[in-house]
């Protein structure tokens, strides 16, 4: 009993010989294909660009990833982060080589195909973005801003067909996809079928607040004979239609790897647009700690925290925006009307001025010191000022507007009434100045004009329905009810 004791014993401790040797066999071969690998993909990677002019932190990054690279705990993972920091950068060229190699040597990330296509349609190689992005879609199903992307790219390309496959895809995914809407409304005009991109494009802002889709949706109403509809949402079409972008985490994600001050500053409007307020301010704050002289990058951190209410922060980065660059005019005029609506009338005033002073031609401040001038009854000094921002900003609507009140609180009909129509030129069916203009007529009993404005309040829906309806009594009493 003892010798077999002895015997198993012996055995035992011979298979743990064995499996420490095996483990050291597979340590010593992991250490080798690690270092075969290592050296392949550093033999591969394109050569570092000239950096003698980029700013420190950009080139510190660089040779950071090129040290993960060449001794980190992952080669891979390196090759991940210079590419990104290629992209994020603007080094395009550099970028492309590096996502080439990460495609064969990481092929199951669907990240890389991704980036590689966006960087490609950049360049209009949309032949060969469209394959990449079916890699990704195939990689990652439920990635919609890829299918959105090759959708674009397809549509681009006039392949309609195989366009449309692409946006409903997404709309079966994500039924209430904006976007995908969107681009089946362009499909639908491309057909020439104006009835049904009116209904993608009712589909397409209706979940998107009126932002996606409302540039195409006054074409589309002109197309209709709609003319009356498609001029009371113009005004509106020319500023919302600026956040229509499809969201794509995965491109806005990469402003963690950018050093570029402009393209955080926008990544970060882009953010605080998105609902991710802390991020958006993370991320300008990041270009003012890369670029603090930067006014711009100053201007707009204030912007956004005076949207959250935070107005003491927002004064003091006003303040220093316009410390940076004095000729930031709306820097001044922020700051000012800050302190107008929360009572420091003395405080605005002076901020006012001396913004004036550093900004003689800024049709905003003369705009906001005639609105000034007009609240302490000082009308022949505001209308100077108000029309010294037409003069500077024609095509404006604001200005007209506060014009035609101060011939309106003077009892100078016939011209509030000139100045109203003004309005209605620089910008078509504007509310202010339908309401103005309706509300003259009456005055002056002229029914034929009044109907004539009433019906085109009727189809701007920026005027509330208790506006409308107030404007129909005020008709009654005048005129009698409409049939």
């Amino acid at each position: 009993m003892e010798t077999k004791g002895k015997l198993t014993r012996r055995l035992i401790a011979a298979g743990a010989i064995i499996a420490l040797l095996a483990l050291a066999g597979l340590f010593l071969w992991t250490r080798v294909s690690d270092s075969r690998e290592r050296s392949s993909i550093l033999s591969a990677l394109p050569e570092m660009p000239d950096l003698e002019n980029a700013e420190p932190v950009v080139r510190s990054a660089i040779q950071r990833a090129h040290e993960e690279i060449r001794s980190g705990g992952d080669a891979i993972t390196g090759l991940g982060n210079l590419a990104r920091i290629y992209q994020a950068n603007g080094l395009l060229n550099e970028a492309i080589q590096v996502l080439d190699q990460l495609l064969k040597r990481d092929p199951e990330n669907p990240h890389w195909p991704h980036y590689l296509a966006f960087i490609l349609a950049g360049y209009g190689e949309l032949e060969v973005a469209i394959p990449l992005w079916e890699r990704t879609i195939q990689l990652a199903p439920d990635y919609m801003p890829a299918h959105l992307r090759r959708g674009e790219a397809l549509m681009k390309l006039n392949r309609m067909e195989d366009a449309k496959d692409a946006f409903l895809r997404v709309l079966i995914r994500d039924p209430g996809n904006p976007h995908a809407f969107h681009g089946m409304a362009r499909i639908q005009i491309d057909e020439n079928d104006y009835v049904s991109a009116h209904d993608y494009l009712t589909k397409s802002m209706a979940n998107s607040d009126g932002s996606v889709g409302i540039q195409l949706m006054v074409t589309v109403l002109d197309q209709l004979g709609q003319t009356d509809r498609a001029n009371a949402i113009r005004g509106m079409a020319r500023t919302l239609e600026t956040y229509s972008d499809i969201p794509d985490n995965w491109i806005h994600e990469l402003t963690d790897y950018c050093y570029d001050p402009y393209q955080l500053v926008s990544g970060g409007g882009f953010a605080v647009y998105a609902g991710d307020v802390r991020r958006g301010i993370e991320l300008m704050k990041r270009a003012i700690l890369y670029e603090p002289d930067n006014a711009l990058a100053h201007y707009q951190l204030a912007v956004v925290h005076e949207q959250e209410g935070q107005l003491e922060e927002a004064i003091a980065v006003y303040e220093k925006a316009a410390q940076l660059d004095p000729k930031l005019s709306d820097a001044w005029l922020r700051r000012a009307s800050i302190y107008f609506k929360s009572g420091h009338q003395d405080k605005g005033d002076e901020i006012l001025a001396r913004g004036l002073s550093n900004c003689p031609t800024s049709p905003a401040l003369h705009l906001l010191y005639g609105e000034r001038l007009f609240e302490k009854d000082r009308y022949p000094e505001a209308r100077a000022a108000l029309k010294r921002s037409v003069e500077l900003r024609p095509q404006e609507p604001e200005a007209y507007n506060m014009l035609a009140r101060v011939y309106l609180q003077e009892n100078k009909l016939k011209e509030a009434r000139e100045w109203s129509l003004a309005s209605l030129d620089a910008e078509t069916a504007n509310p202010l100045a339908l309401s103005m203009v309706t509300l003259i007529a009456i005055t002056q009993k002229d029914e034929e004009s009044a109907r004539k404005w009433l019906d085109e309040i009727q189809h701007q829906p920026r005027i509330t329905k208790d506006d409308r309806e107030q404007m129909e009594a005020f008709f009654e009493q005048a005129f009698g009810k409409r049939p």
